[in-house]
Order: C-alpha cells, then structure tokens, then sequence
C-alpha cells in the first residue's frame, strides 16, 4: 500500500489440466479524505467530530528545522479525539509514527530533527469530541 491508500493483490490460481496463472489487481483510491493545510504555528479552532471519525491536517516542515512541536488542546468533558502523526502519508490506527497515549483531547508531540517534507495529523475520534484546537509548528535550532 503507498501512503494515499492505493494497493495491489497478487494470487496465483491453478487447475486441473491448465497449469497455473499468477495475478495481480491493482486498487486506486477514488476519493481522497479532506486536508486541511495548516500554517507554521498558527492555530486551528472550533475543530469537531464523530465517534470514528477521521479529521485530517497537514504541515510541510522546510529542511533544518530542528524542532516540531503538534499540540492538540480541548476542554474538559469535550469528549476524546486522538491524536496520530505520520511523516509522507496519512496516519490510521495501523500506520502512524508518533501518537500519544491519553485520555482526553489534550495530547502533545514534540519531534527533534524532523524529516523534512510533509507531516500528517489525523484526530480520530474515540469518542465525540468538540472544542478542539490544533497548533502544529516548527523551529530552526
């Protein structure tokens, strides 16, 4: 699978008498889900959403920048959306490179030396959650 979704299955099929053949289907992803772009240290408010829900955010980091920082702030009782962070492709809840592990929708990430290129943020929802806000930045040393 590469990091938009797209994937292929190969199989191989054999019968009686015909031999074999080997296979292969190729997948394209059709829809690509929302992206919201997000600008070096500038806040994004008012963020929502469902119980499973994805909402996804991304950030390009300039070669050199020595530090990211990701920070995802919400209030009490404003339910839980996790935060996951993938460098090159959107993260799932099988393919991330960094995530916290907390309760609620205060979460935060900090990245030393980051690679350069685009970072991803996925917020899924484990449950509801509202009232979110999502600061990604980056800083040269």
């Amino acid at each position: 699978m590469d990091p938009v979704g797209n994937f292929a299955v190969a199989w191989t099929s054999t019968s009686a008498g015909t031999g074999w053949d080997a296979m292969v289907r190729t997948f394209k992803m059709d829809t690509r889900p929302p992206i919201t772009q997000l600008l070096n240290r500038q806040p994004a408010q008012g963020l929502a959403g469902d119980t499973d829900s994805w909402s996804y955010y991304r950030l390009t980091v300039p070669p050199g920048a020595g530090q990211l920082n990701i920070d995802m702030t919400g209030p009490v009782g404003g339910g839980d959306g996790d935060m996951y962070v993938r460098f090159g492709g959107l993260p799932s809840l099988t393919a991330w490179d960094q995530r916290p592990y907390v309760n609620g929708s205060n979460e935060s990430i900090g990245i030393s030396n980051p690679p350069p290129g685009d970072v991803y943020i996925g917020i899924h929802g484990r449950s509801a959650y509202s009232a979110v806000g999502l600061t990604a930045g980056y800083y040269y040393p």
